[in-house]
């Protein structure tokens, strides 16, 4: 399960690490040779500042690490070992090894094959800190294994008088320096020693000016391979892959199309899925994609993303604003497409590790279209055991790098109705010549927020919005009728089901109390109702599992039911399926706009966190599933 930790990304960085090297043994009783090893290079220095008569002669360059005196002690025992050579049982292997400062010159030694018949080796290094004729060892770990890094963080340069025009990649790099030193404050095990040290920080813009970029390097330390690998993987993130989804979240963002209309978007899911190698199905349900990453076989895990647009003005300036007048991604499924595709990269680079079938549904028209419906209904989910989904959250408690859920009912159901009132126009002045429909479309709009107040049990959340009210007629005429419509939101069926009757029931009648008559339509069969968004009990104990580990105890939160509602819900209805809410608080706390709001922005610094959220979530669920219900075939035969 150690690949899971790949998925952990915290800081936008390049490394590049040397080969730690530890100590083996090995007993292969055939081998009977013994090897000394010595080190031949230069240990980096400026400059020798030692006045003596042997003092370095080559400028910037000086043994200052004693790989001179290991040199000459090696052939010194070489000189005495040929002295008594008739009396050696076996071989001596001398090895003068280059590279030892950096080069991993010891691991290109053992890739020549001189030392494959050696069954042991030895070596030293003179410590200033011991008297002369002391020798120093211990058995087990002895030295540190270790690596470098090296990390660029790309920024956009500016005056220093005018900040808020900048990306400041100065401030982005002393904090990730700061938030290296938790990797070992915060989650090294204190009887474990680990050092990460930043040894080299360079922004070269003047004094007034910030730069466009900023380096940093310097060198992680462990006893162990499992942590230096641990905070190798916690030192880096690609930014392969992280500049990879932020540039398609903005491709898409640019041009945003609406349910079942998002040709274009799936255009741009296709030609990344088939730069990764991806097979996939397409069109499902009009223009959604499903793909597919493992072995073909069960067991079969869902990852979800929505992937259309909303009919709204966007009035954010930015060079990726809305190219499309009067759509915009409002809601993050521009976002939620490149998390999945994220996790799709991070996936495929692992396929032969995957046990079982990861499939990625990149599903239309969830803005009031049902698209998850359809998807179901198309059957390509059949042999699929568990869905995830998860929706960026706008809200200051919700940091990035947290997530929100619970089991049980997490989302509200819903439905959206329409009536019509029917009266008889007439002139303003003459009232009692006319029927008026305004009067009783008021009365029952009224009347409708009974069913909630008087109605429900308070136990049980509720609401009822009347959105959209349509009286048509002149300043001075009474009109002929009347529109209204809006939503009805609910945890449990039941009380939509009580809700969807009442509002009938209360609509015709306050309509009959005023002479006039009335329809309601609940559209269902253009939007049909949405279901709760209801967790699974066993997946929520695996999301806690896996979400914990991937962004740490302290950032996994409980929360409340909220009335805003998803069809990742009919999903649910087919088979187990969790959902989650991933925070995008960035650490200045600046507002974030609401969903759905003209003027809503997506952290892109979320982004990470969701691609590796939804890999470890589908990797463990099949790992922990491995083998149940196996058969034969490959996914374009099972789905």
């Amino acid at each position: 399960m150690g690949f899971f930790n790949l998925f952990l990304f915290i800081i936008i960085f390049h490394v590049f690490v040397t080969t730690p090297i530890f100590s083996h043994s090995n007993n292969n009783n055939e081998r009977s040779s013994s090897s000394i090893s010595n080190f031949l290079d230069l240990a980096k220095s400026p400059e020798e500042m030692v006045e003596w008569e042997h003092k370095s002669k080559v400028d910037e360059k000086m043994h200052a690490c004693a790989h001179d005196a290991h040199t000459a002690m090696l052939l010194g025992a070489a000189k005495i070992l040929k002295q008594h050579e008739h009396q050696i049982k076996g071989t001596v292997v001398l090895v003068f090894q280059p590279a030892e400062e950096g080069g991993a010159g010891a691991k290109k030694v053992l890739e020549a094959g001189v030392l494959d018949k050696v069954s042991a080796i030895f070596g030293l290094h003179l410590v200033p800190t011991l008297p002369l004729g002391h020798v120093a060892s211990k058995p087990g770990p002895f030295m540190a294994g270790s690596g470098t890094f090296h990390a660029t963080i790309h920024g956009r340069g500016g005056h220093a008088a005018m900040p808020h025009l900048s990306i400041d990649p100065v401030l982005a790099a002393s904090s990730a320096v700061v938030n290296l030193q938790q990797l070992v404050s915060r989650e090294a095990d204190p009887l474990d020693p680990q050092v990460v040290t930043v040894a080299n920080f360079h922004g070269d813009g003047a004094f007034n000016v910030i730069p466009d970029s900023v380096t940093i390097g310097g060198t992680f330390r462990a006893f162990s391979p499992e942590s230096i690998t641990r905070l190798k993987e916690r030192i880096q993130q690609s930014p392969e892959v992280f500049d990879w989804m932020v540039g398609i979240r903005r491709k898409i963002h640019e041009y945003p199309e609406l349910s079942y209309e998002e040709f274009k978007t799936s255009e741009v899911i296709r030609a990344e899925l088939d730069k990764l190698g991806i097979s996939y199905k397409h069109p499902v349900a009009e223009t959604g994609v499903i793909g597919y990453i493992g072995t073909g076989e069960p067991p079969f895990v869902a990852l979800r993303a929505d992937i259309d647009g909303l009919p709204i003005q966007e009035m954010v300036e930015w060079e990726h604003k809305s190219k499309v007048p009067g759509k915009m991604h409002a809601c993050g499924h521009d976002a939620h497409t490149a998390m999945v595709l994220g996790a799709a990269k991070i996936l495929k680079q692992h396929e032969d590790q995957i046990k079982g079938t990861v499939v990625l549904v990149f599903q239309p028209a969830e803005e009031g279209g049902a698209g998850a419906k359809r998807v179901l209904e198309s059957g390509v989910l059949d042999k699929v055991s568990a869905i995830f989904g998860l929706h960026v959250a706008p809200v200051r408690e919700l940091p990035v790098g947290h997530v929100a859920s619970k089991a049980g009912p997490l989302l509200a159901g819903t439905a959206m109705f329409d009536a019509t009132i029917h009266g008889r126009g007439g002139h303003a002045a003459m009232p009692h010549f006319a029927i008026d429909p305004v009067l009783a479309a008021s009365s029952a709009v009224v009347n409708l927020q009974q069913l909630v107040s008087r109605e429900a049990d308070p136990l049980d959340p509720q609401v009822l919005t009347v959105a959209n009210f349509h009286a048509d007629g002149a300043y001075n005429v009474i009109p002929d009728s009347v529109t209204f419509g809006g939503t009805i939101r609910a945890l449990l069926p039941e009380s939509i089901a009580r809700l969807k009757e009442r509002i009938h029931q209360v609509i015709t009648g306050q309509a009959a109390v005023h002479r006039c008559t009335a329809e309601v339509d609940f559209h269902e069969d253009k939007k049909p109702l949405y279901p709760a968004t209801i967790n699974d009990d066993k997946l929520h104990e695996h999301f806690l599992e896996v979400a914990k580990k991937v962004v740490g105890n302290n950032n996994v939160h409980g929360m409340e039911p909220v009335t805003v509602s998803e069809d990742f819900s009919f999903y649910q209805e087919a088979l187990p399926g969790y959902f989650f809410m991933l925070g995008m608080q960035s650490l200045t706390g600046e507002p974030l706009q609401s969903l759905h709001s003209p003027h809503f922005t997506v952290n892109e610094d979320a982004l990470p966190y969701g691609a590796a959220l939804h890999a470890s979530l589908a990797t463990t669920y099949l790992l922990n599933h491995d083998g149940a219900n196996k058969v034969g075939g490959k996914y374009h035969d099972e789905l």
